[in-house]
C-alpha cells in the first residue's frame, strides 16, 4: 500500500517512491523509484478526478533513454496505485495522435480575432477533446498564435469547434 509521504512524496515500505516537482502552472517532472529502476516522466495536471496524465513518448529511464513498453507500464502501474492509495485520483497515460493541432473557433467566438491561427501541442489536444463544447469547461494551457512562441492562454471550450491535426 502507498502512503502519502512529505514533500510531496508518494512512498511504499520505503523502497519505492514518486517524486513529483512542479516546473509550471500546468505540470511538472515526476521521478519514480519502482522495483530497483528509476524513470522520469513528464506530466500534465489533469482535469476533474484525473491527478496526472503521462506521455509514453516522455518516459525516460536511468540512462536517459526512453523507456521500454514493459517499464513504462510498470511506472504506470505503480503510479496509478500510488495516486488512487494516496489521493483517491487515477491517471491517464496518452500517446500523441499528432504533434501539433490547430484549434478551429466557432465564428465570432475566437478570443485571438478572426484570421488569426491558433495552435496547441498534441498531448494537449488529447486532453482537450473529450471536453470540447461545455459551458463549465475554460482550458489554461500554452497555445502558439500565429506562429509565435508558446503562451499560456484561457480558452472557453464552448468557442472551440474543432482540433484539426496539422502534420
Amino acid at each position: 500500500m502507498w502512503q502519502r509521504g512529505l514533500l510531496s512524496r508518494t512512498m511504499r515500505d520505503g523502497d519505492d517512491w514518486i517524486r513529483e516537482r512542479h516546473l509550471s502552472r500546468i505540470g511538472g517532472e515526476l521521478r519514480i523509484h519502482v522495483l530497483g529502476r528509476e524513470l522520469r516522466t513528464e506530466f500534465l495536471r489533469g482535469i476533474g478526478d484525473v491527478r496526472y496524465a503521462i506521455d509514453r513518448e516522455r518516459c525516460f529511464d536511468e540512462h536517459g533513454a526512453r523507456a521500454d513498453d514493459a517499464l513504462f507500464e510498470q511506472a504506470a502501474a505503480a503510479l496509478a496505485m500510488a495516486v488512487h492509495d494516496c489521493y483517491g485520483s487515477r491517471i491517464v497515460t496518452l500517446a500523441p495522435s499528432a504533434s501539433v493541432f490547430e484549434i478551429h473557433f466557432l465564428p465570432g467566438m475566437s478570443p485571438f480575432g478572426t484570421g488569426r491561427r491558433v495552435f496547441v501541442e498534441g498531448r494537449l489536444a488529447d486532453l482537450m477533446r473529450p471536453h470540447l463544447g461545455r459551458d463549465d469547461v475554460t482550458f489554461e494551457y500554452p497555445v502558439r498564435v500565429d506562429g509565435a512562441a508558446p503562451a499560456p492562454i484561457r480558452v472557453r471550450a464552448n468557442a472551440i469547434a474543432e482540433l484539426e491535426a496539422i502534420a
